[in-house]
């Protein structure tokens, strides 16, 4: 799989400004390889479906969008809707700069905002939801991975001593 056209250019602008690790942009579980990764699980999931029904094309450059800004910003240890009002002026602000029609922008910050509502929450949209099951597929020895980074980077506990429990 290949990047190319706005994709490859906001995700290499995204790779640089807010997805390195190394300058304390995010932790190590929510990085650019992550972005890679569901990126790369999309066209899995939907190349084979776009090359059958072109019709699905737009669907498929709107699960590029939304996967690439879901995560923005998320480990700078903003509250929700700092985060969330910060990702929509970035997301936004960086689609169209790269000339994404109005339409598309609304769809994807749509879908952004409601990405992290929880599991069946009746305002989560359909890109959401697409988009989170992707996000679910990078499981595996990475999910674990993930899980122990972002915890670490958080300042939680790898474990807890029982005596910290009530029982």
């Amino acid at each position: 799989m290949t990047l190319e056209g706005p994709v490859k250019r906001m995700f290499d602008k995204l790779a640089t400004d807010y997805f390195d690790p190394a300058k304390g942009h995010c932790n190590r579980g929510h990085d650019a390889n992550h972005l890679l990764r569901l990126l790369a699980m999309r066209h899995v999931l939907w190349g084979d479906i776009v090359e059958a029904e072109p019709e699905v094309a737009p669907l498929e450059l709107l699960l590029d969008f939304v996967i690439l800004f879901h995560d923005l910003d998320r480990s700078r240890g903003l509250d929700g809707k700092e985060n969330a009002v910060r990702r929509r002026s970035i997301a936004g602000g960086l689609m169209r700069d790269h000339g994404v029609e109005e339409e598309v922008v609304f769809e994807v910050l749509l879908a952004i905002e409601t990405k992290h509502l929880p599991t069946g929450h009746a305002d989560k949209s359909t890109l959401a939801r697409l988009v989170d099951d992707i996000d679910k597929a990078d499981m595996g020895a990475i999910g674990i991975y993930r899980a122990i980074a972002h915890g670490l980077w958080s300042g939680h506990p790898l474990y807890r001593n029982v005596r910290e429990f009530d029982f």
